[in-house]
Parts: C-alpha cells; structure tokens; sequence
C-alpha cells in the first residue's frame, strides 16, 4: 500500500470519528481511539511496523481514557497505556516478527505501566515498594539465564584450526 493510501485511510478514519464525536454524545476521548485504530487498520493493510507503534499506543490510550470518563478509577489510564505497549510485542510476533532481535522492546515500559497501574487499582497495601526491586531481579535473572547455551554468546578464543 502506498503512503498516498495510507494517508487517506487515516485521514478517513480520524474524520468519520469527528464527526461521530459532533453528531453524537460521544465525548471527544474517542478521538483517541479512533485515531489509534486509524493507525492499527493502516498497519494491518501494510504491516509496517512504523504504524503500529502509533496505532497500539494511541488506542491503548484512548481506551484508557475512555474508561476513566465513564466513571471507572483514574489508573485505567495506565493500564491502557501499558497494554497499548504490550499490544506492540504481541501484534508484532502474530505476524511473525520474533526473527527479529528487538520484539520486545514495548514489554518495558508496557509492563511497568501495566503492573504499577494493577497495583494502584488492587489498591494492595506496601505491595508497590517490592515491586521494582522484584522487576529487576526477575529482569536480570533473565538477561543472565538467556545468555546460556546460546551460540556466539561466549567469550571469543582462538580461532579454530582448519
């Protein structure tokens, strides 16, 4: 799909979400979610990875907002955001980017939002202070154990006579 076409398709979308927000009793966070699903049907056209990071945040976002207007507590907010960047990881290995060495990158901050914002609406007491350090414990184990066994991951030596 060429970028006049995707320019278009977006364009479509944000405007027939105005219009729906004009007409209607939809309060403007929808523009959020419209124009984050913009994005998501402009990736899902062209599979660029380029419009889904835009896509699964907006919408994530937008869907959090939403959420918090209608009444539900203020750390919907985050955790839609957190999930919009968990949307990026998932969206990208369903189309079978996990040859790719950075997939996982929206896991970061996705999974802090999402824990912190999960924690806030649990409203668990003294359960945030251990959080962090757990993070980075369970983080660090992994870059430590997912090293092992892997080719090219160990100390370079001489080369091998042939």
């Amino acid at each position: 799909m060429n970028g006049q076409r995707l320019a278009g398709l977006i364009l479509l979308a944000v405007g027939t979400v105005l219009l729906l927000v004009t007409t209607t009793d939809l309060d403007g966070s929808w523009l959020l979610v419209g124009v984050g699903a913009a994005f998501l049907t402009a990736f899902a056209a062209s599979r660029s990875y380029g419009l889904l990071v835009p896509g699964a945040i907006i919408t994530g976002l937008g869907v959090g907002v939403v959420l918090d207007g209608v009444g539900l507590p203020s750390p919907v907010v985050p955790l839609g955001l957190g999930l919009g960047f968990v949307a990026i990881a998932v969206l990208h290995l369903l189309i079978g980017g996990a040859s790719e060495g950075w997939w996982w990158w929206p896991l970061i901050p996705g999974g802090i939002l999402s824990v912190t914002a999960t924690v806030e609406l649990a409203d668990v007491e003294n359960l945030g202070a251990y959080l962090l350090p757990v993070a980075l414990i369970v983080v660090g184990l992994g870059l430590l154990l997912g090293r092992r066994g892997r080719k090219g991951s160990q100390a370079p030596g001489p080369p091998d006579p042939e």
